[in-house]
């Protein structure tokens, strides 16, 4: 069965029921995401994301995982083999173990890179459980300049240790890039690893 329905129906939180539900059961095909950028939909804003959606019953099951492809402008970049890329529901428990919601990316190749990575390194919050990683978030510094707030540093990530390894990161601002209140100074830098 094919249908045509609003993207949100793998990633967003409301139907993340419904998503695990086909994935589980081995019922998704394929999920082709497009954007409406070149009116496809000429009454329809063209920031609303559709998919085209296959699913499959219980007698032909999708073994080999689903076909995804996302970011798709017209029905001919579906021949694009390197948008493509497959995803098990053991995959997805993987990357997004807390909502199993699609994760999405451009290309097969970003999908392999991010599958290895999580093969090796565990997500830094998985709910419900006790992580080994060892992670405090703070806020770095609030500042109010010209009756405007501005959050300088957003999020420090401090003393989160794994493996024998100290990391630090500060999450919010551009690597190297210098952020000043008053007389104070922050300078952001990309994660650092300390051995």
């Amino acid at each position: 069965m094919g249908c045509i329905v609003p993207s949100g129906i793998a990633t967003d939180d409301t139907t993340k029921f419904f998503f695990q539900h086909m994935m589980d059961g081995r019922r998704l095909v394929s999920l082709y995401d497009f954007e409406n950028r070149r009116k496809l939909f000429p009454g329809i804003d063209s920031r609303i994301k559709f998919c085209l959606l296959t699913l499959t019953g219980h007698g032909r099951p999708a073994l080999e995982g689903s076909d995804f492809v996302f970011f798709a402008l017209e029905v001919a970049d579906l021949r694009e083999e390197e948008k493509h890329f497959t995803l098990t529901p053991e995959e997805i428990a993987l990357i997004n173990p807390n909502t199993r919601t699609c994760p999405i990316f451009r290309t097969k190749r970003d999908a392999e890179l991010t599958k290895a990575i999580y093969r090796r390194v565990p997500v830094l919050i998985k709910e419900g459980l006790n992580c080994s990683w060892s992670a405090t978030l703070s806020r770095v510094k609030g500042c109010v300049r010209r009756k405007r707030a501005t959050l300088m540093g957003s999020l420090t990530i401090i003393g989160c240790m794994r493996a024998g390894s100290a990391i630090s990161s500060t999450i919010g601002t551009r690597p190297n890039e210098t952020a000043s209140c008053g007389s104070s100074h922050l300078r952001s830098s990309p994660i650092r690893t300390v051995r």
